[in-house]
């Protein structure tokens, strides 16, 4: 269930619609305690010099009126402003990007803020009557009117300067960078999380194939729901999906074993606890985040734009985020129930993939660019220290074989290979050095890439 809310929130949360609602909810509820509440008369000789209004039932309302105006063009205004950053967003940095602009709170919030203060000048201006004497106006909620507005004028000018700053390079990285993280640190098992006792899945040959009744992208899988229903049947189930993946209404998406422990209950459970949409989603899926750092750094390299200290910001973000992937460990392939006993073996966005997704296509597009070769190499360094597996040391060594290779096929100039060439045996050598320190078993010779 956790899994599907916290999809539900991904969505609710990378809306423009959500905050603005809930502060325009804020605006009217506030009117109504407002004009509920008034505030006591004032003479005019005896009224605080804060006190933003104090006059007759027309003047409130040609004053509401005017705000009320003003404040409809400075909206419109923002949401133009809003309207033309995201159009430079999804030309410059992807379409896929949005979803990070779209999702900030604070363009949500300001937004809202103004929303939410329209509703509220509306409904005290459509109370106030003409014929009211001057003890019958309201005069608190005019004034906190008053104030909203004064506020609004000085959130127009963070809004200018935030959407300003949004559009760089360096903030749009953080942005992601940080989603990667955190979905990251919930997905990955910690070493002291894991069983150190249980026993092996079962061999699903003869395994019974349940397919799933929706198609769509895998977005979340709540695996927890899946066991449960698994320890109830006696059973245990494979997955030939992943969040992220594709999958069509019929097909061999999961196999369970033993084959006579399916029941229509045990496949409903199943298909519930499984989430499809329209699009990829952050919540489960670690590649879903790797794949928007790395539209950021193929748009840098794209003959557009050609920024290549953005692609190399983006590299240095991803390999930040490989660095603390290495260091949690594999992450466990198979939930077993409270006794111990295999209940669902599922694949997971292993080292192999991730490093594919964050490095592959950078490495094609910037083949020709020494500064992007040298920069992954380096990065491969660096990551050196994080190795604790086999699995590691072996993806890294072929990235680095694959790096000096491209640099071998498409530089030209002697002293830019020279550089390609050092980096990568520094990087080499780095690797072996770590993977000796971990107690790693040898590795073959490096078959390199001509």
């Amino acid at each position: 269930m956790i899994e599907r809310v916290l999809n539900i929130w991904q969505g609710i949360r990378s809306s423009l619609w959500f905050l603005p609602g809930v502060l325009i909810l804020a605006g009217l509820l506030g009117a109504n305690l407002a004009l509920m509440l008034d505030a006591p008369r004032f003479s005019a000789d005896d009224a605080p010099r804060w006190w933003l209004h104090n006059g007759s039932a027309s003047d409130a309302q040609n004053l509401l009126s005017t705000l009320l105006s003003s404040l409809v063009t400075m909206t419109t205004l923002a949401i133009s402003i809003t309207m033309v950053v995201l159009s430079i967003a999804a030309s410059q940095m992807g379409p896929r990007l949005i979803r990070a602009f779209i999702a900030d709170w604070r363009t949500q919030g300001i937004l809202g803020y103004f929303l939410g203060t329209i509703v509220y000048l509306l409904l005290v201006l459509q109370a106030i009557s003409g014929d009211w004497k001057i003890d019958q106006v309201p005069d608190l909620a005019v004034s906190l009117g008053a104030l909203l507005f004064l506020i609004c004028v000085l959130f127009l000018l963070i809004f200018v300067h935030h959407l300003s700053r949004s559009v760089v390079a360096d903030t749009i990285i953080r942005r992601v960078g940080s989603t990667f993280d955190s979905t990251i640190a919930r997905l990955i098992s910690h070493e002291e999380r894991k069983k150190k006792a249980v026993q092996a899945p079962p061999s699903f040959k003869e395994a019974a194939n349940v397919p799933l009744d929706k198609g769509g992208y895998v977005q979340t899988i709540n695996h927890e729901r899946m066991v449960a229903a698994l320890k109830h049947a006696g059973a245990c189930a494979e997955l030939v999906f992943r969040p992220g993946h594709h999958v069509l209404p019929q097909g061999n998406h999961i196999r369970i074993m033993p084959p006579d422990s399916v029941s229509d209950d045990l496949v409903e459970h199943l298909r519930e606890a499984v989430a499809t949409g329209d699009e990829r989603t952050p919540t489960q899926d670690l590649e879903f985040a790797a794949r928007q750092l790395v539209d950021v750094a193929l748009r840098g390299l794209s003959s557009s734009i050609n920024d290549p200290n953005t692609a190399i910001a983006a590299i240095d973000r991803l390999t930040l985020a490989l660095a603390r992937i290495m260091a949690y460990g594999a992450n466990s392939e198979t939930y077993h129930d409270t006794e111990g006993a295999p209940r669902l073996v599922v694949p997971v966005s292993d080292f192999t993939s991730i490093l594919g997704t964050a490095f592959d296509q950078i490495r094609q597009d910037g083949a020709q660019r020494p500064d992007i070769l040298i920069r992954m190499l380096d990065a491969l360094t660096k990551l050196a220290v994080y190795i604790r597996l086999p699995l590691h040391r072996d993806k890294l060594l072929d990235q680095a074989a694959m790096l000096v290779g491209a640099g071998r096929r498409n530089v030209a100039e002697a002293g830019d290979l020279q550089q390609i060439e050092e980096r990568y045996r520094r990087a080499v050598a780095a690797i072996e050095a770590a993977a000796q320190k971990a107690g790693l078993p040898p590795h073959p010779p490096v078959k390199e890439h001509p």
